[in-house]
């Protein structure tokens, strides 16, 4: 079934969209403009309602408040005030005790017990350590009885009653809640064994790098162990607060204690051990529920079904759970032997698989739901098609919403477009929908759907559909439901029903919080109404993020993640080339000659890699602090030949954090012709002023950016350009620190560029790229030789093959890494690092060299298994001599010159050195370059 294009406004869809799509940018900017001021003011409704529940919070009498409140507020602030939520949902906890004595009975027993259990749920999953606890697993077990319970109308299992007491059909509303609780659940789940798998990752690394192996490459390893920690701490941090076990706080110097796996196992046994004993306390408390149910009343086949089937989902936990303690049994009393790592790893492997078999037992379970769903969809689609209208807008948006929840990958799917549509023509001017079915309950209030539910689902069902609607129809979507709540502000918190009529104060009595339009004549506030109002309005943020991306995006060449870029690309697996100069003394700074006194650099080592360097702009795009005193950047100009893997890192970075990189060039700029040039650059960044959570990559933008002579007669499109940029640039650094957005400037000679054009407050950084030095390639070849070996090992090999490369990893290899220095200085890295070279190959296949034959030489990996090859030699960049060739009047240029200077004598050093030890350590001082420049 299609939608007609009648149910939107001309643009939508079919012809009228290709022909939008080719409308050129600065068309589209006013409503960008539109769309940026809808996400401010969407933004600042949020953070103002926030701030109410804080006070909320803060200023009454919390002994009182109704355990259904204290969820809403925990997984409130968990999921939009990461900054208080901890202190909060620690107090809630500690205070009411709302987790610790929850029981069946009081769920059952409660005004809207499913809605309840799926509030408990998710507030247990929010709190840190919570997710496995007794009243988690209560609310679940709850949850998936009713899910699996057939009753009337419809003798089927997946939808879910209000109330099992009720006597009505089943709720997508609530059905829906629940499936989003459980989802949750799987997405912590999923959070969890990826923080595992980094601790068991990490711990691989680090043994593999303190191996006696790697002697001769001690100032390569302190490198690369940097470089391993801080990657390993974003990614513990970024699944911190999605835990569903609870483990402390790490922080960096945590990383570089040596038995720092060794606490963590203790930590997560313990944890273990706690979460069998609430796995059996609840089979306990369930077992005696469903008796004294029995005893109560008549039980038929169908409860019973809910129940076993329930049951046997918690039952199933216990056993994975008891799969994951025996892992733990193997102990050792020593700290660094292999016996000890090879018992960690089994610990950190079976944790992983425990916590993908949960994911994927409860994926199960929210199987009947999803055809639930599916089928109400169905029902309201056939029956507004017949009637011209949706009857039941609320029900198809609650439906469709979950259901692309579920999967994500249906947002393409014609049957989603066409609820959108629908949907649209229902809402009012004011951004109502038609006031939705009544769901009887104990209590009126909870039965009544809060509209601002329909308006969150309806934002998140426009966030992930693909191509619908148009823009105009978002900005006109976005201004009716933004209306309603402002419309819906409550005017009188003296009143407030859902705390029990405490008196209150408050600074601003007026439009403070939201209350519930159709429960009262007089607007009060209503502290779960503006909890729903939150939740919607960061809905309503997360979905306009999402289309000025796409509508922007349309204009510029972009690479997806996992699509455009290589899935098996990240910033953990490339090869760096500069831990060379990372290594040499950073403080010590030749003396100047007098003529270039105040353009001497500060130094010419390196304080960073450019490894750590790109980890600090994933922490910036991913919204990870890494300390007060680390400033995270979030621009940088990469400088040096063509053929060294600038827009490789670039592509990791963006690959890395999951997010889009977009492709800038002079041509972007110059599409509308000379007379338009300048007006067409004031559009390109105003708009990538708009967007959220990219990697931009200015490529070839070297005419744009070009230190103008004021004498030459030389002109081109780009002349009056460049003094334009520099407030361009300026204020697109501005946009991206606070929008989570990373840019990147590659150029082939940075010394031509205008200074002001480069200087912080534009770019952060300014990094030279150069072939990879003698460090960075003996360090990279020997761990990946020793990676290589093991792998050989765990592969389908045959074990004389396996013999074979055990005593190759025993064997020493210094001469033969020695020989291969000196036959790839210079190389360009896309020779190097390519698999076989500096990088493993597939283990699973057998080198070259192994196959035996007359071959005289071969890659890298060749030589390290056959001592007798030669190592093939690579193209050699000659940008050294294009570099002796510049004017050197810059700091940046007698910079660039002197580290490839001393890059150039380092790499003939070593052809005349007799052991791998003395070529590594033959580095020319820069005092020599001193000389140099003199001369």
């Amino acid at each position: 079934m299609v939608a007609s294009d009648q149910n939107f406004i001309p643009g939508a869809t079919g012809t009228n969209s290709a022909e939008r799509r080719k409308r050129d940018l600065e068309d589209q900017i006013d409503i960008l403009r539109e769309l940026d001021e809808q996400r401010r003011k969407s933004a600042d409704l949020r953070d103002y309602g926030i701030r109410v529940l804080e006070w909320l919070y803060n200023r009454t009498d919390r002994e009182k408040f109704e355990k259904v409140l204290y969820y809403g507020l925990i997984d409130c602030f968990s999921r939009h005030s990461a900054g208080n939520y901890e202190d909060l949902s620690k107090n809630c906890r500690d205070k009411a005790g709302i987790f610790s004595a929850l029981k069946l009975e009081e769920i059952s027993k409660h005004d809207s017990p499913v809605l309840f259990a799926a509030c408990g749920l998710q507030a247990c999953v929010a709190t840190p350590g919570m997710s496995y606890s007794k009243a988690a697993l209560l609310c679940y077990y709850y949850i998936a009885r009713e899910m699996y319970t057939a009753d009337a109308p419809r003798w089927s299992i997946g939808g879910i009653r209000e109330s099992p007491e009720d006597q009505l059909e089943e709720s997508p509303r609530i059905t829906a809640q629940c499936v989003r609780a459980i989802l949750r659940f799987i997405e912590h789940q999923e959070a969890s064994r990826h923080y595992i798998a980094c601790l068991r990752e990490r711990d691989d690394q680090i043994r593999r790098l303190k191996s006696p192996s790697h002697e001769h490459v001690q100032d390569w390893t302190k490198i690369e162990l940097s470089r391993v920690n801080v990657e390993c701490f974003i990614t513990l941090k970024r699944c911190a607060s999605k835990l569903v076990f609870p483990v402390r706080s790490l922080s960096p110097s945590d990383l570089e204690n040596a038995v720092l796996t060794k606490e963590i196992i203790r930590e997560l046994k313990s944890t273990a051990d706690t979460i069998s004993d609430s796995f059996k306390e609840v089979i306990n408390e369930i077992t005696r529920y469903w008796r004294k149910e029995k005893r109560n009343k008549p039980i038929d086949s169908r409860t019973l079904f809910g129940h076993e089937r329930a049951l046997l989902a918690i039952s199933s936990g216990l056993d994975i759970t008891k799969t994951i303690q025996s892992s733990f049994t193997n102990t050792t009393a020593t700290d660094d032997t292999e016996e000890n790592f090879a018992h960690h790893q089994n610990v950190f492997q079976s944790i992983e698989e425990g916590l993908e078999r949960a994911a994927k037992n409860m994926r199960g379970m929210l199987l009947p739901a999803a055809n639930y769903l599916e089928n109400v969809l169905d029902h309201e689609l056939v029956s507004a098609l017949v009637y011209g209208r949706a009857r039941e807008p609320a029900r198809i948006v609650t439906s469709a919403s979950a259901l692309l929840s579920l999967d994500k990958r249906r947002g393409h799917d014609k049957k989603i477009k066409e609820a959108v549509s629908f949907v649209y023509s229902s809402v009012s001017d004011t951004g109502e929908f038609p006031i939705p079915r009544p769901e009887r309950t104990r209590r009126e209030s909870l039965g009544t759907p809060f509209p601002m539910e329909a308006i969150e689902a309806f934002a998140g069902l426009l966030r992930l559909t693909i191509g619908i609607p148009s823009d105009e129809v978002v900005v006109d979507l976005t201004r009716r439901m933004l209306r309603f709540f402002e419309d819906n502000r409550a005017r009188d918190l003296t009143s407030a029903r859902d705390v029990n009529d405490l008196p209150v104060e408050i600074d601003d009595p007026i439009h403070a919080g939201w209350h519930h339009p159709f429960h009262e004549a007089t607007p009060h506030f209503d502290p779960q109404t503006t909890i729903v109002a939150v939740n919607a309005l960061a809905a309503i943020n997360r979905m306009l993020d999402e289309k000025i991306n796409d509508t922007i995006l349309k204009f510029f060449s972009v690479k997806k993640p996992g699509i455009d870029l290589d899935s098996r690309l990240n910033l953990n697996s490339l090869f760096y080339p500069d831990y060379g100069l990372v290594s040499e003394k950073k403080n010590t700074k030749p003396i100047s000659p007098p003529k270039f006194e105040k353009q001497w650099p500060d130094h010419f080592g390196r304080e960073d890699s450019i490894a750590v360097t790109l980890q600090k702009m994933r922490a910036h795009i991913q919204r990870i602090s890494l300390g007060p005193e680390v400033d995270l950047p979030c621009s940088v100009a990469l400088h040096g030949p063509p053929g060294t893997g600038k827009t490789t890192l670039v592509e990791a970075l963006a690959q890395t954090c999951d997010v889009p990189l977009v492709e800038v060039t002079p041509s972007d700029i110059i599409v509308g012709g000379e007379e338009a040039v300048e007006r067409r650059a004031r559009a390109v960044f105003e708009a990538l002023r708009f967007l959220t959570r990219v990697v931009i990559l200015f490529d070839e933008f070297d005419p744009v950016l070009w230190d103008r002579d004021p004498e030459s007669n030389e002109r081109s499109v780009f002349t009056f350009l460049t003094p334009g940029m520099l407030p361009k640039l300026k204020d697109l650094r501005k946009s991206a620190k606070k929008r989570s957005v990373a840019f990147v400037l590659s150029t082939n000679l940075i010394s031509r560029l205008d200074d002001a054009a480069i200087r912080e407050g534009r770019f952060d950084e300014k990094i030279g790229i150069y072939p990879p030095d003698p460090l960075s390639r003996a360090g990279r070849l020997l761990n990946h030789w020793d990676m290589f070996c093991e792998a050989v090992q765990h592969s389908d090999s045959d074990d004389t093959r396996k013999q074979k490369y055990k005593s190759q990893k025993e064997d020493s290899v210094e001469p033969r890494i020695l020989d291969i220095l000196k036959y790839t200085s210079h190389g360009a890295m896309e020779s190097l690092g390519k698999p076989g070279w500096f990088s493993m190959p597939d283990p699973s296949k057998k080198l070259s060299s192994e196959t035996g034959g007359e071959k005289k030489s071969g890659n890298p990996f060749d030589c390290m298994y056959n001592c007798n090859l030669k190592c093939e030699q690579t193209a050699q960049e000659a940008f050294f001599d294009i570099g002796k060739k510049e004017k050197l009047k810059k700091k940046i240029a007698i910079l660039e010159f002197g580290q490839w200077w001393w890059l150039h004598k380092w790499e003939k050093n070593i052809e005349t050195a007799e052991d791998l030890k003395t070529a590594l350590e033959a580095r020319s001082s820069f005092d020599e370059f001193e000389k140099l420049m003199e001369n």
